[in-house]
C-alpha cells in the first residue's frame, strides 16, 4: 500500500479533520498537523522507553518516536498488524501516531470544546457526525518528551 497524504482543503483546514479508530472507537485528527499516511511498518523497540512509545521508525534517514495511545486511552495494546497505520504529524513536533484503521477525511461545521478535563488531556473537542460525538485527540497531549534517539524539529 502506498502512502497516502490527506488532501489539502480549499480554505480552513482546521475545518478538516481526519477519522481513524483506535481500541474499535472512533476519534479524529485534526488534519492541519498531518503530514503523512503510512501503512503498518516494522518499529523497532527503544530499550527503557517513555510510557505509551512503542518504539522508533526510521522515516527518510529520520529516526521519528511511534507513540502508540491505547494504553492512554484505557485500551490493551494490539501488536503490530497490516490492517494498521501510522500516522505522520507534523506539529506541535514531528512523531508517528499508530493507530488501528483509517476512516477517511471530512469537513466538520463545529468542533465543541471539551471542558470537563477527562481522558486527562488526550481530547481536547468533539465533532458530532452522524448523531454521534466524535473526540478530537490532542496531536500535543500525545507527543512523546524529546529523547536522544529523536531527532530535533528543525
Amino acid at each position: 500500500m502506498a502512502s497516502q497524504t490527506p488532501r489539502s482543503p480549499p480554505s480552513d483546514s482546521s475545518a478538516l479533520v481526519l477519522l481513524v479508530s483506535i481500541g474499535g472507537q472512533a476519534f479524529a485528527l485534526p488534519t492541519r498537523a498531518i503530514e503523512q499516511l503510512l501503512p503498518m511498518a516494522a518499529v523497532t523497540p527503544v530499550p527503557e522507553g517513555q510510557p505509551g512509545v512503542a518504539g522508533v521508525l526510521n522515516l527518510h534517514g529520520e529516526p521519528l518516536a511511534v507513540v502508540d495511545p491505547r494504553p492512554r486511552m484505557g485500551f490493551a495494546t494490539r501488536l503490530p498488524a497490516l490492517d494498521q497505520h501510522l500516522v505522520v504529524v507534523a506539529e506541535p513536533s514531528r512523531y508517528i501516531l499508530w493507530v488501528d484503521g483509517i476512516d477517511g477525511v471530512t469537513e466538520v461545521g463545529e468542533m465543541i470544546d471539551q471542558e470537563d478535563g477527562s481522558d486527562a488531556g488526550i481530547v481536547s473537542q468533539l465533532i458530532a457526525r452522524e448523531g454521534q460525538l466524535i473526540p478530537v485527540l490532542s496531536l500535543e497531549a500525545l507527543a512523546p518528551q524529546p529523547t536522544a534517539y529523536m531527532a530535533p524539529t528543525p
